[in-house]
């Protein structure tokens, strides 16, 4: 089975799949593109910069350095990628970012993270305040919006998941948990595993978090093995 995987930003993502290997399928081939690939960090401040409101999404360069780009543009950059996986023979295509996208017309199957997360939320009929982490604060009114759509009570934080300590996930966690939240979504790609388990020790037995790379793996595990 060959997979193809497109990141907002630039490929390869190794921290993503250095993180997740050790659930996804062994026999599958994992083919990375990435939306920014033929852009430099130059033209991409120059060229896809959020305008004023505009909806930001957050990723990383090869570089390892955090960029803000332009939703209504990245969209585009990754219909592209999309085409070219197409063309290169995959059986299923995973964009790995858990923003928005539209529904692609494509000729093989494609997740959506955000769907993905939402249907686990909307399912759980989670009772009290939900729990959002996001990577910038001038996503948090969009995002705040977006998740009342699933949830009648939110809490959303930012906290990047380039720039910030695990420390730094354990006091969000605690900041969370002093609101009553005991059910957190990491609505980025960019959140690890070992940032998962940060959060989960500030906010406290009991708690629940859903974290975007891991419930992608296990989806593509369920689908695949």
């Amino acid at each position: 089975m060959r997979v193809g995987f497109v990141t907002i930003g630039q490929s390869p993502r190794v921290d993503v799949f250095n993180d997740i290997k050790h659930l996804l399928p062994k026999d599958i081939e994992i083919i990375e593109k990435g939306a920014l690939d033929n852009y430099t960090e130059e033209e991409i401040n120059k060229k896809l910069k959020p305008r004023k409101n505009e909806t930001t999404y957050i990723t990383k360069l090869k570089n390892g350095k955090e960029v803000k780009i332009s939703k209504n543009k990245v969209v585009k950059l990754v219909k592209v990628k999309l085409d070219e996986l197409v063309k290169e023979g995959v059986d299923l295509i995973v964009i790995i970012c858990s923003g928005e996208f539209p529904e692609y017309d494509v000729e093989v199957p494609v997740i959506y993270p955000d769907k993905l997360l939402k249907g686990v939320v909307s399912t759980l009929h989670v009772k009290g305040v939900l729990g959002v982490l996001i990577p910038g604060e001038e996503q948090i009114p969009y995002m705040r919006k977006r998740w009342l759509k699933i949830h009648p009570e939110v809490e959303v934080r930012a906290i990047s998941p380039y720039r910030s300590s695990l420390e730094d996930f354990v006091k969000v966690g605690r900041e969370l948990s002093s609101k009553g939240v005991k059910f957190v979504v990491m609505d980025c790609i960019g959140y690890t595993l070992k940032q998962k388990e940060a959060l989960k020790e500030g906010l406290g037995p009991n708690s629940m978090v859903l974290n975007t790379r891991s419930i992608i793996a296990r989806v593509l595990s369920e689908l695949l093995s």
